[in-house]
């Protein structure tokens, strides 16, 4: 019975989510008919460790959460491990663990402000692109924007006002936004033990 009962759950699971069986392309679309495509073959592009695959909304391409660095901790920020074949970047990566926000006791701040704190890990060195296009030869001013926090909270996800779509569809600009590492995770000077802690 309860083999029974569990498949059930899954085969309800794969339906509810749109178990894909085998595409790689897809189309969703909103009530307002924005139309969003993720597709292998419409928004690919080299990086200096691998390929990345994106998604289309509103005729902007968008990656999000593309690995720029690793570091173990305490230690300097190193250049990521190349990795084979296609890489999904078409989420928001990890945000720096850092103290709990304030405020979400009120349902009316946290409501004001519609915070998205992310997940936490400390492989949080991750950055998101919005541009007007890939590969159609046009050299655009490209925007690359710090969240505040103090280097201690944050990151550049946390707002609706992050996202780069609106100013990569009216400046024509590639906007990109990144996660890094905050307080002791990225600031603490610990050259005294060695070389490989050194700021």
């Amino acid at each position: 019975m309860k083999s029974t009962i569990s498949i059930v759950m899954c085969l309800f699971v794969l339906v509810v989510t749109g178990c894909s069986c085998g595409t790689d392309s897809y189309t969703f679309v909103s009530k307002d008919d924005s139309r969003i495509a993720a597709s292998s073959a419409d928004a690919i592009a080299e990086t200096y460790t691998g390929k990345v695959a994106g998604y289309i909304e509103n005729g902007l391409t968008i990656f999000k959460g593309i690995p720029y660095a690793t570091a173990q901790r305490f230690e300097l920020p190193q250049r990521p491990a190349a990795w084979e074949g296609i890489r999904s970047c078409r989420a928001y990566g990890p945000v720096c663990p850092q103290a709990i926000r304030t405020g979400w006791q009120s349902d009316e701040l946290a409501f004001a402000f519609n915070w998205d704190d992310g997940f936490p890990g400390e492989d949080c060195q991750r950055l998101n692109i919005w541009t007007p296009g890939l590969e159609d030869g046009k050299k655009r001013p490209v925007m690359v924007w710090l969240h505040g926090g103090g280097y201690s909270a944050g990151s550049g996800q946390e707002l609706p006002a992050y996202d780069g779509a609106s100013l990569a569809m009216s400046g024509d600009i590639v906007v990109v936004t990144l996660n890094h590492r905050l307080n002791i995770l990225g600031f603490l000077d610990l050259s005294a033990f060695g070389e490989k802690y050194s700021m």
